[in-house]
């Protein structure tokens, strides 16, 4: 039976439906593209990190540290580039307070980075002088990374990890277990100030939590920062952490030494010369202990004299020569020679007289 045909109206009905359909799909689509796009989110979030940077970099060539202080505590600036932590007003004033309360006047930061934290400490805490320790000068002056904000101490250079005395040690987001322990072995002072996350976000070594359960040290006071980071200040348990021996000084009547050496007078050229020429010989005579068809021959040592005097040098005749040592060497050979024909001889004569009186 063929198919039935269907009308015109009906065809029209479906035609309509089909583009009600579009319609709909194209308003979706629309709602879609309207919708949040993570990609222009990210970048747009970008783009205000810079802007803040720059602006934040602005205020610091300006010195007004205040200003920039703000930026974190009302505009909620944060750039990792500069800084891990947001140091806010609330934030720097504790820190300021607790420094006064314990009589700091010097902090050395291990890890400080750009030292854009210790910057600002340095700014907003009158009367504290910041050091920065940090590794790899060719990176923080070459061409990427972020210009210093704060004095460096290059610990790969000077090749120590010494804190210098009463000075506060701290940290803020360290990432080596190796160098915290180092830089605890070394340290005499008695204040420890560890900058890091509260949260299982990051991960540091230290981190907060790990010093407020180690019995070394006693809590002297904590305060949490926005972003989820904290501060704890701790002193040292002399009973569990003893303060170690201060390290060797060098003596006062010791004379320093050159960084260049000095050039060697003649009389040490000369001895040294004769050593060179000493070990050559005996060189020589190895080899024609090895080999004596086919070491070279030099009878008195005439070479080696003639280039020491051109060179100005006194040179003594070599003790032994070549030519004597073979000489010595074939004497020996001829006496076991000889040795070996008088044990034949005894030996063939010992089993004659047997023989003899065999028969006999």
């Amino acid at each position: 039976m063929p198919p039935q045909l269907e009308s015109a109206e009906e065809r029209g009905t479906e035609t309509e439906d089909d583009r009600d359909d579009g319609q709909d799909e194209e308003e979706e689509d629309d709602e879609r593209e309207d919708g949040p796009n993570p990609y222009k989110a990210q970048a747009e979030a970008k783009a205000r990190v810079v802007h803040l940077r720059d602006k934040a970099l602005g205020f610091w060539h300006r010195d007004e540290w205040e200003s920039i202080m703000n930026m974190y505590t009302n505009e909620a600036f944060f750039d990792t580039l500069l800084c891990w932590v947001r140091p806010t007003r609330d934030f720097l004033s504790f820190l300021h307070a607790e420094l006064r309360r314990l009589y700091v006047t010097k902090i050395v930061s291990v890890g400080c980075g750009c030292g854009f934290l210790e910057w600002l400490i340095k700014r907003a805490c009158s009367g504290i002088e910041v050091i920065g320790y940090e590794v790899d000068r060719a990176w923080w002056q070459g061409r990427y990374g972020v210009k210093p904000f704060i004095e460096h101490i290059y610990i790969d250079e000077v090749k120590t990890r010494h804190v210098p005395a009463g000075s506060v040690l701290m940290t803020c987001y360290f990432h080596s277990w190796e160098c915290w322990n180092q830089y605890l072995a070394e340290f005499r002072g008695d204040i420890v100030i560890v900058i890091g996350p509260d949260t299982n976000d990051h991960v540091t070594f230290p981190e907060p939590r790990h010093l407020l359960s180690d019995p070394r040290f006693v809590l002297e006071s904590q305060r949490d920062i926005a972003g989820g980071d904290k501060i704890v200040i701790m002193r040292r348990n002399p009973e569990l952490w003893p303060v170690p021996p201060p390290p060797p000084e060098p003596a006062a009547d010791e004379p320093p030494l050159p960084s260049v050496k000095p050039p060697d007078s003649k009389a040490e050229q000369a001895k040294r010369y004769n050593e060179m020429r000493r070990s050559l010989v005996m060189n020589r005579i190895c080899n024609a202990k090895q080999n004596p068809k086919t070491a070279p021959v030099d009878p008195k040592g005439e070479n080696q004299m003639a280039s020491g005097q051109e060179q100005g040098v006194k040179v003594s005749p070599p003790l032994v020569t070549v030519t004597d040592l073979s000489g010595e060497r074939r004497q020996s050979l001829r006496r076991t020679q000889l040795v070996a024909v008088l044990t034949h001889l005894s030996i063939a004569l010992s089993s004659g007289n047997s023989g003899e009186d065999e028969r006999g």
